[in-house]
């Protein structure tokens, strides 16, 4: 679940499980100045960031490891590979 200041102009967002990655929405629905907490999960231990929008883009800044289940609408299809 993800929570936001200003739906059509987001000023912060939190969301409260694990992502593997950043959703590129998400980053876009920031204005300038807004700021973006997430767990990014590529394994068993995730690693809070605070993405912070620019008027050059995003900038990331890693904060903490942490271990939040995945949001399961955004967790990536099993991939098959030999």
């Amino acid at each position: 679940r993800a929570q936001a200041s200003n739906a059509s102009s987001v000023c912060w967002a939190l969301a409260t499980g694990g992502v593997a990655a950043l959703p590129e929405a998400w980053g876009q629905a920031l204005r300038a100045g807004g700021r973006l907490v997430v767990v990014e999960r590529r394994g068993a231990i995730g690693k809070a960031a605070l993405y912070v929008k620019g008027r050059e883009g995003l900038s990331r800044r890693e904060l903490f490891d942490s271990s939040p289940a995945l949001l399961a609408e955004l967790t990536p299809a099993p991939t098959f590979a030999f």
